[in-house]
């Protein structure tokens, strides 16, 4: 019983390893530049937002840490929600949030704490596994990072990209 559940287990991590799409620079982004993507899952809206071709995301404008890439999402309002798995944050880049006052929602849907933290406007919130925290981000004309406070060294950045 014991062979057949690890030779499962191993068919299915090399199953899961062939559905990726890389280029020859690693894993395609989510959609690319230009693209029109819908909002991502978490988060889903009805509508969709186009994705601006001229778009790099990553690098951030004035972070020059490692990021974990997990792609480009959009945003059609106030609410935005976002998936921190563990050292990652999904999507990576937020495109056309509200200006203003927005609701960010962040699910730890990995198996350590995790935190958001924007330290430009005082918000440093932990989130344990399996749970869930809203927290309020004022969104400008500039890109907005954001962090887990324990896994930042490790690529674990995000950002608003508001609509240029």
């Amino acid at each position: 019983m014991r062979r057949a559940a690890v030779a499962g287990a191993l068919g299915a991590i090399l199953l899961l390893s062939a559905c990726g799409d890389d280029g020859p620079d690693g894993p395609t982004a989510i959609g690319g530049a230009g693209a029109a993507l819908p909002a991502p899952t978490p988060g889903a809206v009805a509508e969709e937002v186009a994705i601006p071709p001229d778009l790099v995301c990553p690098p951030f404008e004035g972070y020059d840490g490692p990021v974990a890439d997990e792609g480009i999402g959009a945003s059609a309002g106030g609410a935005i929600e976002v998936d921190a798995g563990d050292f990652f944050f999904a999507p990576t880049c937020i495109v056309n949030p509200a200006n203003g006052t927005v609701s960010m929602t962040v699910t730890n849907s990995g198996g350590i704490l995790h935190n958001v933290s924007v330290d430009e406007q005082g918000i440093d919130v932990d989130v344990a596994p399996g749970e869930t925290i809203v927290v309020d981000v004022a969104v400008g004309s500039e890109q907005l990072v954001f962090i887990c406070k324990f896994h930042r060294t490790a690529g674990m950045v995000g950002a608003l990209v508001p609509a240029t």
